[in-house]
């Protein structure tokens, strides 16, 4: 197989240009005979049709990968995509049960060396999982041995962000605080990085930090429409910063922002 080119569809994919790295694929599978390459190839179809949506076709190619290289390492890999096309569905229970069942029935796939990467995969998908199921503990202690993983950037960003979430859920805002700050500096997309910086607002306002929470709150104001944080939410904790460090007037001009963004 032309090992480059496959790393520059698969870098297509993870860039979002999935239509591209769709292409890529088809082509890298027509131009190989070996079974096992062409089922790694289908794989790799499935995750970039499960991220434009089309997620019956992505099962299908899950479905074929396996009919051509049936091989337990195969297998398993199949069942992660699977997980992972679940998981762009949003059908978090279907998916953790099938990454469930992968880490029992590839046990010994998992345990060995050379498959260590799907072991750690399955790891990373299920903490992740277990956060939007509010499973916070479990999810707390799989993310916790996530983190000496060798992650991708992505998936980095990913655990820190969610260790964070389950530290503050969990009322540890010591250590949330610690996770929000460590994803801060690692990046991450806008959505989850509102969030954290809105978090860590309300950590350090409860810890009496008002100078530090205002500066949260007030780096969300002029982002609240792109990133849909309702504006009575954080008028709401701009008010109350701003009366702990007697701010009167503002306080009583984010209080009326408040109820004016309610109606």
């Amino acid at each position: 197989m032309d090992v480059e080119r496959l790393n520059r569809a698969i870098e297509l994919r993870d860039t979002a240009r999935v239509e591209e790295a769709l292409r890529e694929f088809r082509e890298l599978g027509r131009l190989t005979s070996d079974p096992g390459e062409k089922a790694s190839l289908l794989l790799n179809e499935s995750d970039a049709l499960a991220e434009m949506g089309r997620f019956d076709e992505a099962e299908r190619r899950v479905r074929e990968a396996v009919d051509i290289c049936p091989t337990p390492e195969l297998r398993c890999h199949a069942s992660v995509a699977r997980a992972d096309n679940l998981t762009l569905a949003r059908e978090w229970a279907t998916a953790l049960a099938e990454l469930d069942r992968a880490a029992t029935e590839y046990r010994d796939v998992i345990r060995s060396e050379q498959f260590r990467y799907l072991y750690e995969g399955i790891q990373v998908r299920r903490g992740l999982i277990l956060v939007q199921i509010n499973r916070f503990e479990e999810a707390r202690d799989v993310l916790q041995e996530c983190i000496s993983f060798d992650l991708s950037a992505t998936y980095r960003w990913k655990v820190l962000y969610n260790l964070g979430r389950c530290y503050f859920d969990l009322k540890e805002p010591a250590r949330a605080k610690q996770k929000f700050l460590e994803f801060l500096k690692a990046g991450g997309d806008a959505a989850h990085v509102a969030s954290a910086h809105f978090l860590l607002g309300t950590i350090y306002y409860n810890e009496g930090a008002d100078a530090k929470a205002l500066m949260e709150f007030e780096w969300l104001l002029p982002r609240m429409t792109e990133v849909g944080m309702p504006g009575s939410v954080l008028y709401t904790w701009l008010a109350k910063t701003h009366k702990m460090l007697g701010n009167k007037s503002e306080a009583e001009r984010y209080e009326a922002l408040a109820k004016k963004s309610d109606r």
